[in-house]
């Protein structure tokens, strides 16, 4: 993790989410978190994706992961497709 970046803690509850690529998307090396509970999603393709964060802002994050882990906090069946 950085030395002086602060973690980003996000709770997603009773969401419903249409068309779009990402529900959530967090950079897990510096921290990051995102729960996710009792939320649909529609035409959505990744619902949590994490990447690896930089403090170079002319450099993308490289992605690392998707789906539930240590980091993106959910189950399958916290997600329904509504």
């Amino acid at each position: 993790m950085e030395k002086n970046s602060g973690a980003r803690k996000v709770t997603i509850n009773n969401v419903k989410a249409t068309n779009g690529k990402y529900l959530v998307g967090i950079n897990s090396n510096y921290g990051d978190t995102a729960t996710i509970t009792k939320t649909c999603a529609k035409s959505v393709k990744h619902i949590c994706q994490e990447y690896k964060g930089t403090n170079n802002n002319n450099q993308e994050p490289s992605t690392l992961s998707e789906g539930p882990s240590k980091a993106c906090i959910y189950k399958t069946s916290d997600v329904a497709v509504c």
